[in-house]
């Protein structure tokens, strides 16, 4: 059992991709930071549901973003990748899950109590959650740019190259703020192609049964 959990395991790259494409484009879109307070009530009490939905689906995501970078972790430091570099596109990921996590929270938040609290209280929630943008990308920079290098540097080809060169120009783009918002759409398809790959190759790899004993 324990050895087909670690060999799924990888896969939570997958969910995690999915679970964040639909939520991109499955929900309507809240507010901009500057629309009016009476907007910002108005929208949310007739689509508090939805939008109490989408932070969950948020969270769930995060939670599967985790432990692909776990996966990935590990599977990079048995083919002998740098630790420190694997380190950091490990604390990058978990940078990138807290930081959306916190703007899930602040979406639940304006979604749970739209007519309960003041309008000026249910606007600053809304600008919350839809301006805190800078530390998610700093995640994702931390992230793409650890792995990338471990796998351009890795003495041993644990994965292409190129997926390397790709995670670096994520990297990139996620600290130049008039294209930075491309780079959630980077790292969700470079972790769908990531994870298909490594369960692959965790597959490849795996040590043949022994043949039983003939006594």
């Amino acid at each position: 059992m324990r050895g087909q959990l670690s060999r799924l395991a990888p896969l939570s790259g997958v969910v995690f991709a999915v679970l964040f494409l639909i939520l991109f484009f499955a929900f309507p879109d809240s507010p901009d930071s500057d629309a009016s307070a009476a907007k910002v009530v108005s929208f949310f009490t007739d689509h508090g549901d939805s939008q109490s939905a989408l932070a969950f689906m948020l969270w769930y995501a995060m939670l599967f973003a985790v432990f692909f970078g776990a996966a990935l972790r590990s599977y990079l430091r048995r083919r002998g990748g740098s630790d420190g570099l694997i380190a950091l596109g490990f604390l990058g990921m978990g940078f990138f899950a807290l930081a959306t996590s916190i703007l899930g929270g602040f979406l639940f938040a304006a979604a749970d109590v739209p007519t309960k609290i003041s309008p000026a209280a249910e606007q600053a929630l809304n600008v919350l959650q839809d301006d805190l943008f800078a530390p998610v990308f700093v995640g994702v920079a931390l992230c793409m740019i650890g792995n990338g290098l471990a796998i351009v540097l890795a003495e041993v080809k644990a994965l292409p190259r190129w997926l390397g060169w790709v995670a670096l120009l994520i990297g990139l783009v996620a600290i130049v703020p008039p294209v930075s918002f491309f780079s959630l759409f980077g790292l969700v398809g470079w972790a769908l192609i990531v994870s298909v790959l490594v369960y692959l190759r965790e597959g490849e790899s795996a040590p043949a049964a022994a043949p039983a004993g003939t006594g």
